[in-house]
């Protein structure tokens, strides 16, 4: 395990193609939400915001949900970006610890306002979110081992999945709260169970 932290990806990364009524809407969303909470948030005052009347944004945006949503969506595409030649030789837990903190420093720009997202998608009113939340959280993960190149079947991938899966949320949660420098304490959490991990992976496999 080399010893020097290898330096993030500088590859240009390409956005989500986004509508222009889409990108207005986020723009206006995220720009009220750093004065009050999410949830708080309406479609209609985000429509004014934006430039638009309700009824236009409607069809595309149903619910404040929809909007977190574009948000989220942008940050996955970053994290997706093919990673350089160079870093293909790096232990896999090096080359999932590059991957997963390009999602965290996607969304750090908004923390306070991605926060907000998160508690009102799991908000236990909303109950409606949860099930799309479960389909999100196995598109990412999925994703994630995809571009980390991990080419594991059957029950290694099983394996894999779940404790990739554990990992992701551990480290979302603290990432949340994460007060330090840098978010040094999420990048330490995730280095030590991606290495904890791999060790377990290679004694089974």
């Amino acid at each position: 395990m080399p010893t020097q932290k290898p330096k993030t990806s500088s590859t240009k990364i390409t956005p989500i193609k986004v509508t222009t009524l889409e990108r207005r809407v986020l723009n206006a969303a995220l720009s009220i939400a750093t004065e009050k909470e999410w949830s708080d948030i309406s479609l209609s005052e985000v429509a004014s915001s934006a430039g638009f009347e309700l009824n236009e944004i409607l069809p595309r945006f149903p619910d404040t949900n929809a909007i977190a949503n574009i948000w989220f969506e942008q940050a996955l595409y970053a994290m997706l970006a093919p990673l350089p030649t160079v870093h293909n030789k790096l232990p896999i837990s090096e080359r999932l610890e590059i991957i997963l903190l390009r999602w965290f420093k996607a969304l750090t720009p908004q923390k306070q306002v991605t926060v907000g997202m998160l508690r009102s998608k799991f908000h236990l009113p909303h109950i409606h979110h949860w099930g799309p939340l479960v389909f999100a959280l196995s598109r990412h993960v999925q994703l994630w081992r995809e571009t980390a190149t991990l080419r594991a079947v059957g029950r290694q991938r099983q394996i894999e999945e779940i404790a990739l899966t554990a990992i992701f949320i551990g480290t979302l949660v603290v990432w949340c709260t994460d007060a330090s420098e840098g978010h040094q304490l999420t990048q330490k959490f995730l280095k030590k169970k991606l290495s904890q991990g791999e060790g377990i992976m290679s004694r089974f496999f």
